[in-house]
Parts: C-alpha cells; sequence; structure tokens
C-alpha cells in the first residue's frame, strides 16, 4: 500500500498537466522464482492473488486518469516453455561464469546470497557448504537466463520500451543489469528496500509520519519498539492491512542509523 500511494503522489504532476492520464502497470517475474530461489509455487500464486485483489480495490478509489494494473509473466506466456528456454542457456552460463575474477563473481551474487529459500520448494538445508554455494551461483544464472529468455520475441520482447511504455524499476535499477539505464526510485520516499521482500512501518519524526519498507534484518532491529495501531479503511478489508506498526520518534534514529 505505502508503495501504491507513493507511486499515485510521484504521478500526480504529470496527470495535472496531461489529461489522457497515466497507467501504471506491475509486472511480475515471479514465474522463475521457484526454480530461480526455491519459492514453493503455491507461494507465489498467493503472493499474485493477494497483490491483484490490493491492485483492484486502490485503482477504483483514483482520479479517473490514474490506473494500476498488474500481470504475471506466467499467466500470459506458456511457463513450461520460459522454464525449458532457461535451463537450455545454463550450461554456457556456467562456462561464462567460470572465466569471471573473483571480485566480478561477488558482485554477481550480492542479491543471490539473500534470496535463495532453503527449505522451500526443496529442502536445501541439508547441502553442504560447497553444494550451497553452487546453489546460490546457479539462483544468479538462472536470473540472468531469464533475462535473456523474456526478451525473445515470442516472450516479452521490447515490451518494457516499445510505444509510450517508461519502464521504473526498484533495487533492480541499482545493479549492473540496469544497463539501459531505466529510471530507478524507491519503493517509498524514505525506502530502497523492494516492496515485495519488505514489511511497511511509519516512522513518527517530530509529529510527521513518515512511511518506511523495512528489510527482515532492519525489522528484526526495530520489532520491539513498535507500537501497533488498529486502522479502519472502509474500502480495504484484506487482512494484513488492519493495524500499522509505528515506531517513536525517540527510537528509529538510533535504531536506522546508530
Amino acid at each position: 500500500m505505502f508503495t501504491l500511494k507513493f507511486l499515485t503522489e510521484w504521478v500526480t504532476p504529470v496527470v495535472a498537466v496531461h489529461k489522457p492520464g497515466v497507467i501504471i502497470e506491475f509486472i511480475s517475474e515471479g514465474v522463475v522464482v521457484p526454480r530461480m530461489n526455491n519459492y514453493p509455487d503455491e507461494a507465489i500464486e498467493q503472493y499474485s492473488k493477494n497483490f491483484t485483489a490490493l491492485v483492484d480495490i486502490y485503482r477504483r478509489h483514483l482520479p479517473v486518469n490514474i490506473d494500476f494494473r498488474f500481470f504475471c509473466v506466467g499467466d500470459k506466456y506458456d511457463k513450461k516453455k520460459i522454464i525449458e528456454e532457461v535451463e537450455k542457456l545454463l550450461p554456457k552460463s556456467w562456462d561464462k561464469w567460470n572465466s569471471y575474477s573473483e571480485t566480478e563473481k561477488e558482485i554477481e551474487l550480492k542479491r543471490s546470497r539473500r534470496s535463495v529459500f532453503w527449505k522451500g520448494k526443496e529442502d536445501l538445508t541439508k547441502l553442504s557448504e560447497s553444494e550451497k554455494e553452487k546453489r546460490i551461483i546457479e539462483s544468479r544464472l538462472i536470473e540472468l537466463a531469464y533475462y535473456t529468455v523474456e526478451a525473445r520475441p515470442e516472450f516479452l520482447g521490447d515490451y518494457f520500451t516499445r510505444d509510450n511504455h517508461i519502464p521504473i524499476c526498484f533495487s533492480y535499477g541499482l545493479s549492473p543489469d540496469n544497463s539501459d539505464h531505466w529510471i530507478t526510485l524507491g519503493s517509498t520516499y524514505a525506502s530502497a528496500v523492494d516492496y515485495w521482500i519488505g514489511r511497511g512501518i511509519v516512522e513518527e519524526r517530530s509529529n510527521v509520519f513518515i512511511n518506511r519498507i523495512v528489510s527482515k534484518d532492519q525489522y528484526e532491529k526495530v520489532k520491539e519498539d513498535l507500537q501497533s495501531y488498529k486502522v479502519s479503511f472502509d474500502f480495504l478489508s484484506l487482512d494484513n492491512y488492519q493495524s500499522v506498526d509505528v515506531i517513536p520518534e525517540k527510537n528509529w534514529s538510533s535504531k536506522f542509523y546508530g
């Protein structure tokens, strides 16, 4: 919800002068996540279902020239074919990987190290340390292979940039993968943590309340100081939106920056 609100405010100056308005479209690449990061298929499906419900509710309460949309790549294209094409690319990806320097390898693995779900679709917790490292590398190679496959004409192709589309991204934009220099945004005015892996809390600052999305590690630092408040949205009845966690001003600075 915090990210939807942030994006609405971000485009408000545009729609104020551009009567046709703006469509903000979210695209889920969850089709590859079970293979890439070992997330259960049902978890990805449930997330998509809940996000679809949230977007559908939220968009009903916007000005007529702002619209939000959402689709999953796996719902538009052959999921099995996508994964098959990704798998075909992996042998050459491993060959290329072995040519990287150690420094280059660490840059490539920065996100993958925190993305693999060790007890998910398969139980990977019993792997040796060397096997876990290999699985982390494989996760990154699958990600890169997927980007190549999705850009083929029979899949997304140039969808992100064709016509009057303007691609925006979140933490992806801060990585070397963003070679085309897509517009990079935070997930709120105060957050760089991706909304799909984070948790929303509110910071109190001099009687101003600031929306923030925190990572799991950040949340663990502040959870004992959070105060939970029930909220009432007449238009929003989803389970996760019945309360909000607030971190008082006296606590937030030392926790985040101390």
